[in-house]
């Protein structure tokens, strides 16, 4: 999984970097979260951090993990469903499907990675006094010994997460009971659902689910197990939209009762816009 050579250079947001309280409070924001642990031990790898905003307006936090990804073998390819394969599904004509959407919320913070992955997500180790900390573990602090973050959950920016979540994701709903995930579940490179043989189809798209079934009742019964299986895995969901025959969602839009599947509006203007550089 890991080989011997890379070594990228490290971006830290302006702020963090410059501002040695506004780093303080941002670790302790961590701490608080249980994203983080504090150790005296150097971590075997040092990451940067910085943020994007999100569609709600709140920051995204992501690591600059470019040294560990160069010594990280290439993740397997993740399997996840395009166009093509939404547009396979079957139905039987005068069929109404209800469509159902929720995403995990902060999917990948809220999994956990082992210790010894943590290592490689180190961050800039402050001083104990800075941190306001005089012991750790039991252990006294001197005032000046340097204590070092590191990342107790899955990073966004590493450049296995994305792999791990998904099949995690996966892995977890499998076990719902919804139907053999070979004709059930929307994938590329797999014959279309055939939704006169199964009750509710699904996608998956990391963080994202979409159930597609037959009646409202198929639905509200889909998302009440699900929820249940990721409630006992401290997986809580937000975003919900429950059995609606019409619905904007994963950049797609859906018909359950024209039976179509197109670009978003918004995914078709950006196309739009750009076309004229070509």
């Amino acid at each position: 999984m890991l080989k011997e050579e890379g070594r990228a250079s490290i971006y830290w947001d302006p702020l963090l970097k410059q501002d040695g309280e506004a780093y303080v409070s941002f670790l302790h924001e961590l701490k608080s979260r249980d994203m983080c642990a504090f150790q005296v031990e150097k971590p075997l790898e040092q990451v940067g951090v910085f943020f994007v905003v999100r569609k709600d307006g709140r920051l995204r936090l992501i690591l600059d993990a470019r040294r560990v990804n160069q010594r990280m073998y290439p993740s397997p390819p993740v399997r996840l469903a395009s166009a093509a394969a939404l547009n396979e599904i079957i139905v039987d004509d005068g069929q109404e499907l209800f469509f159902l959407v929720q995403d995990v919320a902060n999917c990948f913070c809220n999994f956990r990675i082992p210790e010894w992955l943590s290592q490689r997500f180190g961050l800039r180790g402050v001083t104990a006094q800075a941190l306001g900390l005089t012991s750790l573990d039991g252990h006294s602090l001197d005032p000046q010994q340097l204590i070092f973050p590191v990342m107790k959950v899955l990073p966004m920016g590493f450049s296995w997460s994305v792999h791990w979540a998904q099949l995690t994701h996966r892995f977890l709903v499998d076990q719902c009971d919804l139907g053999a995930p070979e004709t059930c579940e929307i994938l590329d490179r797999r014959p279309g659902v055939d939704m006169s043989k199964t009750d509710v189809a699904r996608l998956l798209y990391i963080d994202n689910e979409l159930f597609i079934a037959k009646s409202q009742a198929g639905a509200a019964k889909t998302r009440a197990t699900v929820d249940n299986k990721l409630e006992e895995c401290s997986l809580p969901v937000h975003e919900i939209v429950d059995g609606v025959s019409v619905i904007d969602t994963i950049e797609f839009e859906f018909d359950g009762i024209r039976h179509t599947c197109r670009a978003s509006a918004s995914k078709r203007w950006r196309l739009r816009g750009a076309t004229p550089a070509f």
